[in-house]
């Protein structure tokens, strides 16, 4: 009997086990006795005690299919010498090149935005442990992930959907259609199918350029366990690389001679009895199988994995790199990458002589505007290198607390997130600081200051 581990991210491993359980035995005329245990985050004692009770009774092996490795399912089944496999079938390839990808440009921050929630599981997993992005990550474009999107202060710098290339198409043509896609070069596609062509958004502005990250085809080849060069059709790529490891942990397991192992959970060994011939049998079997990764130190199954990087520009397409997971990512050495510097919403109210319309040419000019908080907001935007745009409130006010409560002008914006920051002479209060933060002062007169 074998155990085979999952978690909430993988609603439908139970079926590709069952399918990939049924071809094992065909191919190997041995009986395959597989149960499944979901491990939940919010509730794993439950999975622990099913476990526990699965080797009690005596398991041969145990699969773990999680996105980032079940600890205790790894530690308990080594200490009683149960043959112990993690394979990695999560998506977590896709967000290590996206990451990759955004350290380039310099980002600091990005929203990643998933077509279903299984996905985004999977991708917190990598995110957690691997990545320097301060990210948010969202599930759709629905009401509620647009206005946790609006309501980011600063707006993200970048945006990456995840997804088939249709499901991505659909959820781009759904942010033009909200307003978020206003600047050129933000916004990434990854694509998570083995379809690379299949990106069709009808919204993309004809100057906007967008990344796509598409898989290479021989991903596809890798799942499959073809070699190199097949003439792959899509599949579905997390059941084909179950049903193979299904396949290759059979076979393993009939070569060493494995039997069932009994033991307690509340009883374990000090010391791991060696599982060294089962191990040597499946590295054995996995030889055969082209793009698998064997790690002996976590007993992890990874797949050779690659992507290409193409600015999309209208009708114009431009190869600007490539990634993979044995040697990272490459960029094309013409292709200019000019890292794209943060995006903030200034706000400020029109006043003599701080900040005033005025089309004369002559002077310090920005966006029709002149002044001094326009001249400050441009040497702080060259000395932290951040492009901006100012953003006055539609009442024109400063802004003060309401009767009912609420604040109006520049403060409400700030506070409600219309706004990143406000450059303007806004008087510090202490009633205004209950709601919004001030630097040092750059102007006092007269005991009042202005931050």
């Amino acid at each position: 009997s074998a155990v085979s581990i999952v978690d909430e991210s993988l609603q439908e491993a139970g079926a590709w086990l069952a399918s990939a359980t049924a071809s094992a035995e065909a191919a190997t005329d041995e009986t395959v006795s597989l149960d499944v245990f979901t491990v939940s985050i919010e509730d794993e004692t439950s999975a622990e005690n099913q476990l526990c009770s699965a080797l009690f009774n005596g398991v041969t092996a145990v699969l773990d299919l999680t996105a980032g490795g079940w600890e205790y399912g790894r530690t308990t089944a080594t200490r009683l010498a149960v043959p112990y496999v993690h394979g990695q079938i999560s998506i977590a390839q896709h967000v290590a090149a996206v990451d990759s990808l955004l350290e380039t440009r310099n980002a600091t921050d990005a929203a990643l935005i998933f077509s279903g929630e299984d996905e985004l599981d999977q991708a917190l997993y990598y995110l957690v442990e691997g990545s320097s992005v301060r990210v948010i990550v969202l599930v759709g474009l629905d009401q509620n992930s647009t206005s946790s999107l609006r309501r980011m202060r600063p707006a993200p710098a970048y945006y990456v959907l995840f997804g088939t290339g249709r499901e991505c198409a659909l959820l781009f043509d759904q942010a033009v259609q909200q307003g978020f896609v206003t600047r050129d070069s933000r916004w990434t596609v990854a694509i998570t199918g083995t379809d690379p062509e299949n990106f069709r958004s009808q919204s993309v502005p004809s100057a906007t350029t967008v990344t796509v990250m598409s898989p290479d085809p021989e991903n596809c080849c890798v799942a499959q366990n073809l070699q190199p060069g097949c003439d792959c059709n899509q599949v579905n790529m997390p059941e084909q690389l179950t049903s193979n490891l299904v396949l290759i942990l059979t076979k393993a397991l009939k070569a060493s001679g494995a039997g069932d192992v009994k033991g307690e959970c509340s009883a374990l060994p000090q010391q791991a009895p060696p599982t060294q011939a089962f191990v040597s049998a499946f590295k054995k079997e996995l030889s055969s199988w082209s793009g698998a990764v064997w790690k002996e130190e976590s007993h992890k199954v990874s797949f050779s994995t690659s992507f290409h990087y193409t600015a999309v520009t209208g009708t114009k397409r431009t190869s600007i790199g490539s990634w993979s997971s044995d040697a990272g990512i490459t960029l094309e050495p013409l292709f200019q990458h000019t890292p794209i510097k943060r995006f903030f919403r200034v706000g400020s109210v029109e006043s003599r002589p701080w900040f005033y319309e005025d089309s004369d040419p002559d002077g310090i000019t920005y966006e029709g505007y002149k002044g001094y908080c326009v001249e400050l907001a441009l040497r702080l935007a060259a000395m932290m290198e951040f492009d901006f745009t100012f953003v006055s409130p539609q009442d024109g006010k400063f802004g003060a607390k309401t009767t009912n409560g609420s604040w109006n002008g520049l403060v409400a914006d700030l506070a409600n997130g219309e706004t990143d920051l406000i450059v303007a002479p806004l008087t510090m209060t202490s009633e205004r600081e209950e709601v919004i933060d001030f630097v040092t002062p750059y102007f006092d007169q007269s005991g009042i200051s202005i931050g």
